[in-house]
C-alpha cells in the first residue's frame, strides 16, 4: 500500500484509494503513463502490435458520441481508435489531466498545457 494514492471524486468530495485508475475513466485532454493492459492475452497482443505497452505515454483526443470508441494518442502522435472495454481493464498513472477533471491525486504535481 506505499504507493496507493488518495483520489478525489469532483462530484461527491469522497476519497477514495486505487494503486492505478482505468484508463476509461480519463477525459478528453488528459495523459497518462500505461501500468498494465489487463487479463485477456488476445487482447493484449493487440494492443502490443499496435505499440501500446506498459511504460507508453497516451493522451486522450476524444470520445466518440455513444462512448463506446474513444481516441488516444501515443508521445510519437499516432492516433489509434480503442474500445471502451478495453480501456476499462488498462490501468494508468495519469500525469496531466484538465483542470476541471473529475480526478485529481492528493500529492500528484501536474502541469498547466494550455489555457481557455
Amino acid at each position: 500500500m506505499a504507493n496507493t494514492k488518495k483520489i478525489i471524486n469532483q462530484f461527491g468530495g469522497n476519497m477514495m484509494t486505487a494503486q492505478h485508475v482505468p484508463v476509461s475513466a480519463l477525459q478528453p485532454s488528459s495523459e497518462c503513463i500505461i501500468r498494465s493492459l489487463g487479463p485477456d492475452e488476445k487482447t493484449t497482443r493487440r494492443l502490443a502490435q499496435m505499440g501500446i505497452l506498459p511504460g507508453t505515454h497516451l493522451r486522450i483526443i476524444r470520445v466518440a458520441p455513444l462512448g463506446s470508441t474513444i481516441e488516444v494518442a501515443d508521445v510519437q502522435g499516432q492516433s489509434f481508435a480503442l474500445r471502451q472495454k478495453e480501456l476499462e481493464v488498462m490501468t494508468c498513472d495519469p500525469v496531466a489531466m484538465p483542470l476541471v477533471s473529475e480526478l485529481l491525486i492528493i500529492g500528484q504535481t501536474y502541469r498547466v498545457r494550455s489555457l481557455l
